[in-house]
């Protein structure tokens, strides 16, 4: 439980919550909701050593790729590739390798799995047709029409998390931008060459190894 809501390496003061939790369990007669209350509740859950301590698993990964990019928002034909999606990326629903479960933490991120991760939610959030994309792209228009380099990589960080990203990462987000050339979204239609663009900084955004962690 440690693992799967906080973080895949457990330090000396995570063994300490284990421990907290682990009393937990018998103190109140074998209830998880206590050990799962006692992990909450800790000074560690709400600390910075527990954020972006977790490689996304590909189900997580998956599900909240098209939530965010709205691509998937009722049954349709065609969700059953998702399940599909998340196998390629390691994690067959319910087909784990073995009664011990899945490997998890940084081996969801091995070479073959990170290039099947990044190129599906590139694709989701870099078709600026999706509803969710469209409003990221219609809130940035609405907060002026054109975008410095460093105000689109920062707003849309914050829209598709808030992200945070090292200084080393935001820098090649902002260098990218540089490159894309100004992004003016007055007037903006459907597909065109500035939506493109948001389009593109989104796909690179999710790319990045912060966008890969919980």
């Amino acid at each position: 439980m440690f693992q799967f809501f906080a973080a895949d390496e457990v330090d000396a003061d995570g063994e300490q919550v284990i421990e907290a939790m682990m009393q937990s369990y018998f103190d109140s007669g074998y209830q998880t909701r206590a050990v799962l209350r006692t992990l909450f509740n800790s000074d560690y859950f709400k600390s910075d050593k527990a954020r972006y301590a977790r490689v996304k698993g590909p189900i997580e990964l998956v599900v909240g790729a098209v939530r965010m990019a709205g691509s998937y928002q009722s049954p349709t034909f065609g969700a059953d590739q998702l399940a599909r999606q998340s196998f390629y990326m390691g994690q067959g629903l319910l087909q784990p390798p073995s009664v011990e479960g899945w490997h998890e933490g940084p081996e969801w991120i091995d070479s073959g799995a990170l290039v099947e991760r990044v190129n599906f939610v590139s694709k989701e959030m870099g078709n600026v047709m999706n509803p969710g994309v469209r409003s990221i792209i219609n809130r940035l228009a609405s907060e002026g029409g054109s975008l410095t380099s460093e105000a689109l990589v920062d707003q849309c960080l914050d829209l598709i998390g808030p992200l945070e990203v090292s200084d080393a990462t935001r820098e090649i987000l902002v260098e990218f931008a540089n490159k894309q050339g100004e992004v003016n979204l007055e007037g903006h239609e459907p597909g065109d060459d500035a939506e493109q663009k948001v389009g593109d900084m989104l796909r690179l955004m999710t790319a990045t190894r912060e966008f890969q962690l919980a």
